[in-house]
């Protein structure tokens, strides 16, 4: 019962912040590579616009709202601290305060409704689809469930959007038709519109610890290097590919969010 009410509380206030800021917002969700993706487009967005991304893993009905007001912990159990965020909460909105062009929201879902609930709270000028697989079984049973779940994040958005999209997962391209935003894919495969090719790691001066990794991205017909010092593993490049695209729809060229990247840990 207390955890309804401070739900509740929680989204008048973080809808009342939102309503008067009006930034953009830029929803991820997906089985895997959200709070990598999420990094990445912080990183990315970060070099021009002034931004704030979940804290942690602040990606539910709690965490987001926290998120939206500016919170970088929860109070847990602590009623002062709550009181704490909710009289926050109201400062934000009865007083002028400096606000974020951009917030970035990873969104999770451990049981259907999720998506549904934070994308009405939050709702978005940019979604992010990583990926769709079993995961969360015990709520959702099914692939078929988990898909009409994380699709949600394609669904809501509108004609003046964008939906960014996994290439390289059949289930999320099979929910393309959802959205009616402008549609732009990354992956590995020869057709998304953001294709990393050449992936190779960088040993370091002395050869025995990698540098980084490097690899180069084709949009468009421009190729265009992309160096990640301190990663190692081809799994953070899906990643890379979201920031990148999430910055070109930003009006982030190519090469100056390849720069951006090279500052991410």
């Amino acid at each position: 019962m207390l955890q309804n009410i401070l739900k509740v509380i929680l989204y008048k206030l973080a809808k009342g912040a939102l309503r008067k800021y009006h930034p953009d917002i830029i929803g991820i969700t997906g089985s895997i590579g959200k709070s990598s993706a999420k990094e990445a487009i912080a990183c990315v967005l970060g070099s021009r616009f002034l931004v704030r991304a979940n804290y942690k893993n602040y990606n539910n009905e709690i965490g987001v709202p926290l998120t939206i007001l500016g919170c970088t912990k929860s109070p847990g159990r602590s009623l002062i601290g709550w009181l704490s965020v909710f009289l926050k909460g109201l400062g934000l909105i009865w007083l002028k305060n400096d606000y974020p062009e951009i917030l970035i929201l990873e969104m999770g879902a451990d049981k259907p409704g999720d998506i549904r609930y934070l994308v009405e709270l939050a709702p978005c000028k940019i979604g992010v689809l990583t990926f769709i697989s079993l995961a969360h079984t015990e709520f959702f049973k099914t692939l078929k469930r988990i898909a009409e779940e994380k699709r949600m994040i394609l669904s809501h958005l509108k004609k003046d959007g964008f939906a960014i999209m996994n290439f390289d997962s059949p289930l999320v391209m099979e929910n393309a038709g959802v959205t009616k935003a402008e549609k732009v894919t990354y992956g590995f495969r020869e057709g998304a519109d953001l294709r990393a090719t050449d992936v190779n790691v960088i040993a370091s001066e002395g050869g025995i610890v990698p540098a980084g990794l490097n690899f180069k991205v084709i949009h468009k017909g421009n190729i265009v290097p992309v160096f990640l010092p301190g990663f190692v593993s081809k799994s953070a490049i899906p990643a890379a590919l979201v920031g990148l695209a999430t910055g070109i729809v930003s009006g982030i060229n190519l090469v100056e969010g390849a720069e951006a990247l090279r500052k991410c840990e």
